[in-house]
């Protein structure tokens, strides 16, 4: 017990932090199989093309992307089955054979990325340095991912172990914010997310060390924020709000009051400045799906109905459209956000326990309880300008992807992720900044027990998602060819007691099979409507259909718990034009005897959509 008590009472959370997010990040780097990071397939491609000395990504035959080597592509095919197929699982033996793969840098083709087109080189300055330096040494396509992986969770740890080092406060709060699951996860990534949380971070604490520990800001300090300034609206212009805390800088530090207001001034140029150049360069770069080749745009990654023009003319006329939405979204999205703040993995479909979320939350707000410091006052109209500036990112973050990622004139933003919010979750946490508990030599062993205990858990789901084979216990299967009616308006599947909504959807104009198809338009935009109620954590769904038309897509919900899936993509074509759509999904936590429901839905569009011969598998593992 001694020892513990002396070996806490020397713990510096910078030493903490430097040590325990490099083991932790090289485990989750080793663990986590190749482009099973959001994006990272994507995020390689553009990293590489600025590697390739292309700064700006190319829009080309109506695509947008860059000339990637042929390997590099074949790699990512790889692994891509990993995404969205939570059921299956790879091997060590597997990933190790495919370093084999020679790079072959002059065979190319051009490669769809337009989501990661839109990011300026300065996002991806740790992940191109690398692979422009490994280059010349001609090393397989996949030693550069690792590579690049490692490099950039070097250059992570480094930046917040300076972070934690300058703050005047809150040392022990931000390493625990730092190496929350879902962070560590995201920074050992080959994401842009990494350089702009890595940025967030230090001009907070930048800011904190120049508003409570130097008696000025000198020339050389105000040069430090300008750069800050620069490269935060450089990477995403919706985190500059976090430069508000430079409002926490008394005014006597900056000279005269004259002095203070052109430098505060100056900064918000240096921002507004910084965001409508890369604005500028970017907007050529943006296609909405209904301008993208129709040949590429399954590889795209664009949603069918998302127009950011349309959007913004939508939002203009409408009123209080956008204040219905986003309050909306914030209600009927809050689990994602809730779950995908702490410890969400993969492509945001493997989570730890539900009982570790509120736990974790429960720390967070502690820590931020107890870990200020008596000479250090925090005022409450301090507080107000940092709450403010988490809201001003919140609203920003929620609008930019109502604008790019969701449907024209939809209700719902179902684009955003916990992880988004963690540039900003230092500014509203200091609203919890107190002197009056005051139980400093708590504060070591709670973080590092909890993160201790965190990363153990975190393992644990990660090797069970990739590394071991589940048992099959049940397999339902149930299909439908929309050629009989049951009483209710129901068509009748090949199961007895099974039986698909939407019947009066049933049409002799089109069938791929039989003479029947469900026929989807503005006036029936739902089909084969198929509700499951003895779904539990760990369930693996799959549904295959039929679809002949222009539109239409598969959705998986379950609207009280605020599951979400769907494709629109098909996977291939029959010689009579029809496409098969495959979804898959594994249910990620129970649903508490609620209901999950399978439909197929009509986007606008000016013809009709046709379904038919839908197949949905149910697998129950041990």
């Amino acid at each position: 017990m001694i020892f513990f008590k002396q070996l806490f009472a020397k713990l510096q959370p910078d030493q903490f932090f430097f040590v325990c997010a490099t083991l932790f990040g090289l485990i989750f780097l080793v663990l986590t199989p190749p482009f099973q990071a959001p994006d990272e397939i994507n995020h390689f491609y553009r990293a590489y093309q600025i590697a390739d000395r292309h700064l700006i990504a190319e829009q080309r035959d109506q695509r947008v992307g860059g000339e990637i080597p042929q390997s590099l592509v074949s790699l990512a095919s790889d692994f891509r089955w990993l995404t969205w197929t939570a059921s299956q699982g790879t091997s060590a033996s597997y990933i190790w054979h495919k370093f084999e793969t020679p790079l072959d840098a002059g065979n190319r083709q051009f490669v769809d990325f337009p989501n990661t087109a839109m990011y300026s080189p300065v996002s991806y300055a740790p992940q191109a340095a690398v692979l422009w330096y490994l280059k010349p040494f001609q090393l397989s396509p996949l030693s550069l991912f690792y590579w690049t992986r490692l490099a950039t969770l070097i250059f992570w740890v480094f930046a917040l172990y300076f972070t934690i080092q300058i703050l005047p406060v809150y040392k022990w709060a931000f390493t625990l914010l730092a190496m929350l699951p879902t962070s560590v996860f995201i920074n050992m990534s080959i994401s842009a997310d990494v350089v702009t949380n890595a940025l967030a971070f230090f001009s907070i604490a930048y800011a904190l060390k120049l508003a409570y520990e130097e008696p000025v800001v000198s020339r050389k300090q105000f040069m430090v924020l300008c750069l800050l300034t620069f490269l935060l609206a450089s990477v995403k212009i919706v985190y500059t709000p976090v430069l508000l805390v430079v409002l926490l800088i008394p005014k006597v530090k900056f000279g005269t009051k004259r002095q203070y207001y052109s430098k505060v001034v100056a900064l918000a140029a240096i921002g507004l400045a910084t965001a409508v150049f890369w604005s500028m360069i970017m907007k050529g770069l943006y296609l909405p799906y209904h301008q993208y080749n129709p040949a590429f745009r399954g590889d795209a990654s664009l949603m069918d109905c998302a127009d950011m023009y349309q959007q913004t003319n939508n939002m203009l006329s409408h009123g209080f459209y956008l204040v219905k939405v986003f309050v909306h979204s914030l209600i009927e999205s809050s689990d994602r956000y809730y779950r995908g703040f702490i410890g969400t993995f993969d492509w945001q479909d493997t989570y730890l326990p539900s009982i570790f979320i509120p736990l974790a939350y429960g720390v967070i707000v502690l820590i931020f309880l107890i870990d200020g410091k008596k000479e250090i006052k925090v005022t409450a109209a301090q507080k107000g300008i940092l709450l403010a500036g988490f809201f001003s990112i919140v609203f920003l973050v929620l609008l930019t992807q109502h604008l790019i990622r969701d449907c024209v004139g939809g209700d719902l933003i179902y684009s955003i992720q916990g992880r988004y919010f963690i540039p900003a979750a230092p500014l509203l946490l200091f609203a919890f900044y107190n002197t009056k508990f005051s139980y400093e030599k708590w504060v070591a062993p709670v973080v590092t027990v909890f993160t201790v205990v965190a990363f153990i858990v975190s393992f644990v789901v990660l090797y069970q998602r990739y590394y071991t084979e589940e048992v099959v216990l049940e397999v339902t299967d149930v299909t439908c060819d929309a050629e009989q009616l049951a009483e209710g308006n129901l068509f009748r599947s090949d199961m007895v007691n099974a039986f698909f909504e939407n019947g009066n959807t049933q049409s002799k104009e089109q069938a791929r099979s039989g003479v029947h198809a469900a026929k989807v338009d503005v006036n029936n935009a739902f089909t084969f409507t198929y509700r499951m109620r003895d779904c539990a954590a760990g369930d693996f769904i799959t549904v295959e259909v039929w679809r002949l038309g222009t539109t239409g897509r598969v959705t998986i919900v379950n609207d009280t718990y605020h599951l979400y899936a769907e494709t629109i993509e098909s996977i291939e074509k029959d010689s009579k034009g029809w496409e098969k759509l495959v979804l898959k999904y594994k249910v990620p936590r129970d649903l508490r005897g609620d209901v999950l429901t399978v439909y197929l839905f009509f986007n606008e569009s000016k013809t009709p959509t046709y379904f038919d011969d839908i197949h949905i598998t149910h697998a129950k593992f041990k």
